[in-house]
């Protein structure tokens, strides 16, 4: 599954990103990467728990923890900003 990272909070510890299937899910870096707003991601982008996804934009291999999946928009955005 693809999806495209629309939200980070401060510390870039946390990113929200929307999938092909038009929802989001919320993902904590779990290493120390610079996500950017427009990145492309693939991978398993809907299971919850640990993950290893690609960040095509940036040709790297993210070690991830997948905290919530099939989310708002709204909620997604409240989850970011108010972590």
């Amino acid at each position: 599954m693809k999806g495209i990272i629309e939200f980070i909070d401060f510390n870039q510890a946390l990113i929200a990103v929307r999938t092909e299937h038009d929802e989001f899910s919320l993902i904590e870096l779990l290493g120390g990467y610079s996500p950017e707003i427009g990145d492309n991601l693939s991978g398993n982008l809907e299971n919850l728990g640990g993950e290893t996804l690609n960040n095509i934009t940036q040709n790297e291999k993210w070690d991830v923890f997948i905290q919530d999946v099939h989310t708002s928009k709204k909620i997604a955005s409240q989850m970011i900003y108010k972590h």
